[in-house]
C-alpha cells in the first residue's frame, strides 16, 4: 500500500469542520461537501482526469482538456450556526445532501434544474445538537440521533417513521453507569438496514431494531471499563465495514475513541471485540467503499504532529503517512472509487493519492521528490532534464479538487482576463465604510461606501481578489487594485467532541446587511418601485433572529483589505453620472476597457436602461476606442429615448416553486419543518471566437424586468443568487444571451456572476458604478 498527499491543499477562507463525498455513476468525479464554522456549506467538483489543468490557462492550447461542469462550486447559505455534519444520500435514486449545524437545525438540499433547492428544514427548537445523521443503505430511510438521547428515523420524504427518546428512566438497573449527564455520541445503522447502534459518553453500546420503533434490543457494556480507565476518552466514531450483502463476508462494527483506541466487534453483542492501540488520538475514521482499508486521521500520540494511519479489516496497520498541516484534523473521507482520502484540517482540504494493492515505482518516487523541492509547473521547465521528464512531472501538481482558486494561481491574470474554458464566474461584493458607525447600521446609503472587496466563492468561503476604493465623492471617481489574499493563521488548540465548549457563529449575512440564510433563498418585501427576484416567499426577518449585529465585514480577514501594489484600473463619470469610463493604468493593463452609459427614468417610476460597451477580445482594436464608444453612446441615447417605456406592463405570474410539489402532504420530519424553493444561477455560457462575439466593439443591454401586478414590483428571475429587492439589481445580455449578473443580498453585500466577454476587472468595475448615489 502507498499513500501521497497532493503538494497542494485547497484552501478555505473558513475552518472546515465536516466533509463528506459522493461520486457519479462512474465513481471517477464527483462532488465534495464541505461545512464550516460560519454556518457555508460548500459542494466543489472533484475528478481524478489528471488532463484537467486549473481555469489560470486561459485557452492554453497545448494542455489537453476535458469536459467540466458549467459550475464547479456552490456556496449554500441556510445555517446560522456553525455546520457540524454534511451527509450525502449515497442512493443514485435519491440524490439528496443533508448539512446539520450546532443548534440542531438540519436542511436537506436536492438538485433541480442545475441548481440546488432546499427540500426540507427541521429543527426541534430545543438547541440541542446532533450528534449523528445517516441515511441506510437503500437511501429511503434517515437516521437523526440527538446528543439528549432522542432518537428518530424518518423517510426521504419527510414523513417520521418512529423516535424513541433513550432516557436514564428507560435503563434504570442495568448498567449502573447512566446519570443526567449521559449524551449520545454516535448512531449507525446495520449493515441489513435492521437495526441501528448507538453509542453514548458512559461507552454503552445500545442495539434499536429498527422494525420495531426503536426497541432496545441489548446494551453491550464492553467499553465502559475501558473509558472508565480514562475519564476523559470519550467514543468519537462508530463504523460498519458495510459488505455488500450475500456477499458471504461478515461485516465488523469498529469503535474510535478520542485516545486513539479502536475496537472491531463481528456483532454489537460481542463480549470480546479485537482491540488495538492505533497511536492516532483526536481524529476521525472512515472506511473505503469496499471495506478493505480503515483510514484514521489526527495526532500522533503525545506528540502535535497530523498523521494518518491505514489498518486493514483485522485492525493490523498497512501504510503511515505525515500530514503537513498546522490545524487540528476535524474530518476524514474517501472518494474517486477508494483511489482519494480527503482530509479536512482547520481551513485547509487536503487530498492523498491512495494506492491500496500496489507501490509507486521509482520513477514516481523521483518525480514526487523533485516535485517537493519546488513551488510550481514553471520551476520545473528549467530544469536541466530531458523535455519528456520535464512533462512527466505536471501530473504532481494535478489537483483533485477543482474550481477557481486564485490561491494557485497569478493573481493579475486571473483578474484581468475573461474566465476561459466556458466557464462562469460566481463572486460576492461587499462594500465597507470608513466610518465604523455607518458600517454598523441596518440601512446604510451607497453614498457612505467608500471601500469595495470582489470576493470569489470557493469551497464554501470567500477568497479576495480586488479591492476598490470611492476617490472622489462629488463626481464618482474608483481605484481598483489586487486584493492580499494572506489569510491569518493561528494554531488551535486540540479539542475533543464534548469538552470543546461550542461557539455560536452567525450567518455569513445577518440582519443588519450582512449575507442572508440561504445561498440563493429568495426574499421578498412591499417596496414596489425596485427589482426582485422571481419567486419570494421568504422574508429575511423571518429567518434571522432579532439580536443579530453582525455584518459580513465581522466574517473577513483584515488582510484581505489591504491594497497590493498600484491601482490597475480607474472609473471615472461626468457629473450626472450617466456615463462611465473603465481604464487601464500602467503598461500591464489595456488603455481602454469599456463604457458604461445610464438613461434613467424620469421620476424614478420605471427601471432605469443600461448599456456597456467593451472592447472584443477576440479582435485587436485598429481604431480609437473612446471614439467609438462616444458615437456608439450616442446612438444608444437616441435608442434609450426611443425605447422609453409607454406604460403597458405585462402581467406574470411567478414561477412555480418547489413548495407547492410538497402542498397538501405531510411532512413530518421534526417539529419545524418547511419546504422552499432554493436556486443557483444557470445559464448558456458564450465563449471565445464564437459568432456572437464578432466585432471590435461588444454592446451589451441589460435585461428588461416584468411587472408583476399582484406584488406590485419588477421582477427578473436571477435564479435565486439575488435575495433582496433593489433598483440596483440588474442583468446584461448580448445578442439574447445572459453575460452578467447583479444583484443585493444584504445591506452592505451583493452577488456578482459573470462570464466572457467580462474579466474580473471589467465586471468589478461595473458594479461598483452602479452603485453610484445618483443612479436611481
Amino acid at each position: 500500500m502507498f499513500a501521497r498527499f497532493e503538494k497542494r491543499p485547497a484552501f478555505c477562507s473558513y475552518s472546515v469542520r465536516c466533509i463528506d463525498w459522493k461520486g457519479t455513476t462512474g465513481q471517477r468525479d464527483g462532488w465534495l461537501a464541505s461545512g464550516n464554522e460560519k454556518g457555508l456549506v460548500g459542494l466543489t467538483y472533484t475528478t481524478e482526469d489528471i488532463s484537467n489543468t486549473s481555469f489560470s490557462d486561459h485557452g492554453d492550447e497545448e494542455t489537453p482538456r476535458v469536459a467540466l461542469p458549467s459550475r464547479t462550486n456552490f456556496n449554500l447559505r441556510e445555517h446560522t450556526k456553525e455546520v457540524t455534519l454534511v451527509r450525502w444520500n449515497k442512493s443514485q435514486q435519491h440524490h439528496r445532501l443533508t448539512t446539520c449545524d450546532s443548534s440542531g437545525s438540519i436542511v436537506v438540499w436536492m438538485p433541480y434544474d442545475g441548481r440546488w433547492t432546499i427540500e426540507l428544514v427541521n429543527n426541534r427548537g430545543l438547541g440541542t445538537a446532533v450528534s449523528e445523521f445517516q441515511w441506510s443503505r437503500d437511501g429511503g430511510r434517515a437516521l437523526i440521533a440527538y446528543t439528549d438521547g432522542y432518537v428518530l428515523v424518518g423517510s426521504v420524504h419527510g414523513h417520521r417513521l418512529w423516535s424513541n427518546y433513550l432516557t436514564v428512566a428507560a435503563f434504570a438497573g442495568t448498567a449502573g453507569v447512566r446519570n443526567d449527564e449521559t449524551k449520545l455520541l454516535a448512531a449507525t445503522w446495520s449493515p441489513d438496514d435492521q437495526y441501528i447502534v448507538v453509542a453514548n459518553t458512559a461507552g454503552e453500546l445500545i442495539k434499536l431494531d429498527s422494525q420495531n420503533h426503536g426497541r432496545v434490543v441489548s446494551i453491550n457494556e464492553v467499553m465502559v471499563g475501558r473509558l472508565r480507565a480514562a475519564p476523559t476518552d470519550q467514543i468519537v466514531c462508530l463504523h460498519w465495514n458495510r459488505h455488500p450483502i450475500g456477499s458471504g463476508t461478515r461485516s465488523r462494527l469498529t469503535v474510535y475513541t478520542s485516545h486513539g483506541l479502536l475496537a472491531m466487534f463481528t456483532r454489537c453483542s460481542d463480549p470480546v471485540p479485537v482491540v488495538t492501540q492505533s497511536e492516532v488520538v483526536d481524529g476521525s475514521t472512515a472506511w473505503c467503499v469496499d471495506c478493505s482499508v480503515l483510514a484514521v486521521a489526527g495526532y500522533w500520540k503525545n506528540t502535535a504532529v497530523c498523521a494518518v494511519r491505514f489498518f486493514n479489516t483485522r485492525l493490523k496497520p498497512l501504510y503511515s503517512v505525515v500530514l503537513n498541516s498546522e490545524y487540528c484534523i476535524t474530518s476524514v473521507c474517501w472518494g474517486l472509487a477508494d483511489s482519494r482520502l480527503f482530509v479536512a484540517a482547520g481551513h485547509e482540504i487536503h487530498t492523498a493519492d491512495v494506492s491500496k494493492t500496489s507501490l509507486p515505482s521509482l520513477q514516481d518516487l523521483s518525480q514526487h521528490t523533485v516535485a517537493d523541492n519546488i513551488d510550481n509547473e514553471e520551476d520545473a521547465l528549467s530544469l536541466p532534464l530531458p523535455t519528456s521528464l520535464k512533462h512527466q512531472l505536471k501530473p504532481c501538481f494535478y489537483r483533485t479538487i477543482q474550481g477557481f482558486d486564485p490561491e494557485t494561481m497569478d493573481q493579475f491574470a486571473f483578474t484581468a482576463s475573461p474566465p476561459g474554458n466556458g466557464q462562469r464566474l460566481f463572486c460576492t461584493m461587499v462594500c465597507h465604510s470608513d466610518d465604523p458607525h455607518i458600517a454598523r447600521r441596518r440601512s446604510v446609503a451607497t453614498s457612505h461606501f467608500t471601500r469595495y472587496t470582489l470576493y470569489i466563492e470557493y469551497l464554501g468561503g470567500l477568497v479576495p481578489i480586488l479591492k476598490g476604493r470611492r476617490t472622489n465623492r462629488l463626481k464618482p471617481t474608483f481605484s481598483i487594485s489586487l486584493a492580499k489574499r494572506q489569510p491569518t493563521r493561528r494554531k488551535p488548540t486540540r479539542r475533543t467532541p464534548l469538552t470543546e465548549s461550542t461557539r455560536s457563529h452567525e450567518s455569513i449575512l445577518s440582519s443588519d446587511g450582512a449575507l442572508s440564510s440561504g445561498e440563493e433563498v429568495e426574499q421578498s418585501s412591499s417596496t414596489t418601485s425596485s427589482i426582485t427576484p422571481e419567486t419570494s416567499h421568504v422574508r429575511l426577518d423571518s429567518i434571522l433572529r432579532p439580536d443579530d449585529t453582525q455584518s459580513l465585514s465581522d466574517f473577513i480577514d483584515p488582510s484581505s483589505r489591504t491594497l497590493v501594489g498600484d491601482p490597475l484600473v480607474v472609473v471615472t463619470s461626468n457629473v450626472a453620472c450617466t456615463k462611465f469610463k473603465i481604464q487601464g493604468l500602467g503598461t500591464k493593463v489595456s488603455q481602454h476597457l469599456g463604457s458604461i452609459v445610464y438613461k434613467p427614468s424620469l421620476l424614478h417610476l420605471h427601471p432605469r436602461k443600461i448599456a456597456v460597451l467593451l472592447p472584443n477580445p477576440d479582435h485587436q482594436m485598429t481604431g480609437d476606442f473612446d471614439q467609438v464608444a462616444e458615437t456608439t453612446a450616442s446612438e444608444l441615447g437616441d435608442e434609450l429615448e426611443d425605447d422609453d417605456d409607454d406604460g403597458e406592463k405585462a402581467i406574470v405570474s411567478p414561477t412555480t416553486s418547489i413548495a407547492h410539489q410538497y402542498a397538501g402532504r405531510n411532512l413530518e420530519l421534526g417539529d419545524a419543518l418547511r419546504a422552499q424553493r432554493y436556486d443557483c444561477a444557470g445559464s448558456n455560457l458564450l465563449v471565445p471566437g464564437s459568432s456572437e462575439t464578432e466585432g471590435e466593439v461588444l454592446v451589451m443591454h441589460n435585461r428588461t424586468p416584468i411587472w408583476n401586478s399582484q406584488s406590485q414590483v419588477y421582477q427578473l428571475d436571477f435564479g435565486g443568487r439575488v435575495t433582496q429587492e433593489s433598483a440596483k439589481n440588474f442583468q446584461l445580455e448580448l445578442d439574447g444571451q445572459q453575460v452578467l449578473q447583479f444583484g443585493r443580498i444584504g445591506v452592505n453585500a451583493y452577488t456578482l456572476d459573470f462570464q466572457f466577454p467580462f474579466s474580473p476587472l471589467q465586471a468589478f468595475s461595473l458594479a461598483m458604478a452602479n452603485l453610484t448615489q445618483r443612479l436611481k
